[in-house]
């Protein structure tokens, strides 16, 4: 690298100056020597968006859509309100497709519908009673 060359420093406070590991700066070093500048530049990480999903674009379309627009029992489900367990088995009837609890909820999750939860008042509660105390 060129900062060896020109200020004939050694490996270990090259590190220290860059504030990286002496390991690190050794495999800059060797990219650099067999790939030049363009084998330091940054890379790709991760997988690629859209990449490794159960459904397609068009199948998570259609299951929003027919989730926002029926209860489950209008579309043959056991339940009476929408959760993981009435998703999986909507996606199991509408696309043949067995897909984990686990999933189905990272897909409520992605898209924005997280679990809801009860307020737990009485039936009998006069909110305008209990204001004025």
């Amino acid at each position: 690298m060129r900062i060896r060359e020109e200020l004939q420093l050694p490996w270990n406070q090259i590190a220290r100056v860059v504030g990286v590991h002496v390991s690190t700066v050794l495999i800059w070093s060797k990219r650099f020597s067999a790939e030049g500048e363009s084998g330091l530049k940054s890379k790709t990480r991760g997988r690629r968006y859209l990449s490794g999903r159960t459904l397609t674009l068009a199948q998570e379309g259609r299951l929003r859509t027919l989730i926002l627009g029926n209860p489950p029992a209008q579309l043959s489900l056991g339940f009476a309100l929408w959760n993981r367990r009435a998703v999986k088995e909507l996606i199991q009837a509408e696309f043949s497709m067995t897909m984990p609890i686990r999933t189905v909820g990272e897909y409520l999750l992605r898209w924005g519908w997280t679990p809801q939860r009860p307020l737990k008042r009485a039936l009998e509660q006069n909110p305008i009673k209990t204001r004025r105390g």
